[in-house]
């Protein structure tokens, strides 16, 4: 069956969306730092906002 048959099964958000590439890679390894960075300041900051809702009460 293989990864191929198994691509039906999630369809990303926004398929089409890329970072621009300069065919570099330190461009490729700047927008992977730039997306883990992106997504630790996402995670934490929904963990702080849940944090604070959970010791108000």
């Amino acid at each position: 069956m293989g990864l191929e048959g198994l691509s039906s099964l999630w369809r990303a958000p926004i398929p089409d969306y890329a970072l621009p590439d300069d065919g570099s890679q330190t461009g490729l390894m700047a927008a992977y730092i730039l997306s883990a960075v992106i997504g630790v300041v996402i995670c934490g900051g929904v963990l702080y906002l849940i944090g604070k809702k959970v010791a108000k009460d």
